[in-house]
């Protein structure tokens, strides 16, 4: 299975009453989405993989995302995008998802920004449902970003620094705050649970001891050996290795 670095920047808005199907986003340009149902039975209007971000391969993979600069024709979001590269054992438990969904009433709402778990290892969108949460009126907003060896290999250089994810995670709450407007979403009344003005903190913590790499090199130097970087130069090397090479060393 080809798993391109392409599909991780994706964003899952899904909000509570809609005037259409389509939403034009000021600078990035036209998103069509499609309709499903809340537990209660209210419409919710999904869009699903909007880019946040360019494609990051080659020289670009480990380093901090770019924002993506938009589409001219309009982008067709009713399709689910793939979840992030991550080991196969576990891409069958996390269906690729990446939905947005839009309210487009008079009122803003509320806005809960949801970073999936997985240990920064696995999973997707996917894996938050809807169905409930969107029987209140919000907008829900599921990013994608970098997992494994994408998201946190660190060699302390300017191309491979480290902790890609996170500048994934930050550069998604960026988009938030410039966009979300586009989606009746209320850029001041934006949590996260994963710029924000409140937090719901669930699944661990990003300061536990097995979130934290003491021997960041050491570590990178032990992928180094399982795909083969071992001699020369190991950055060369891993902006070499395809994505699966990377992903299956990181199990």
């Amino acid at each position: 299975m080809h798993r391109g670095l392409w599909t991780i920047f994706q964003l899952l808005l899904l909000a509570f009453w809609a005037a259409g199907e389509t939403v034009q986003i000021p600078g990035l340009g036209d998103v069509i989405g499609t309709t499903t149902k809340s537990t209660g039975g209210n419409t919710i209007y999904s869009f699903y993989a909007i880019p946040y971000a360019l494609p990051l391969t080659g020289d670009s993979r480990f380093k901090k995302p770019v924002p993506h600069p938009g589409w001219a024709d309009p982008l067709d979001c009713k399709a689910s995008g793939a979840a992030c590269p991550q080991p196969e054992r576990f891409i069958s438990q996390f269906t690729p998802n990446g939905t947005v969904g839009v309210n487009a009433g008079d009122k803003q709402l509320p806005v809960l920004v949801f970073f999936h778990g997985g240990g920064f290892t696995v999973g997707s969108s996917a894996s938050i449902k809807p169905d409930f949460l969107l029987d209140h009126e919000m907008v829900l907003v599921v990013p994608q970003f970098r997992l494994g060896v994408l998201g946190f290999l660190s060699l302390g250089t300017q191309y491979i620094p480290g902790n890609a994810a996170l500048f994934d995670q930050s550069l998604a709450l960026k988009w938030v705050q410039d966009n979300i407007a586009s989606f009746n979403g209320d850029p001041n009344m934006v949590t996260i649970a994963g710029l924000f003005s409140q937090v719901i903190a669930h699944g661990g913590a990003g300061i536990a001891s097995w979130a934290i790499a003491k021997d960041p090199i050491g570590a990178a130097n032990g992928i180094a050996n399982m795909v083969h970087c071992n001699g020369g130069d190991i950055e060369t090397c891993f902006k070499e290795r395809t994505t699966e090479e990377l992903v299956d060393s990181y199990t």
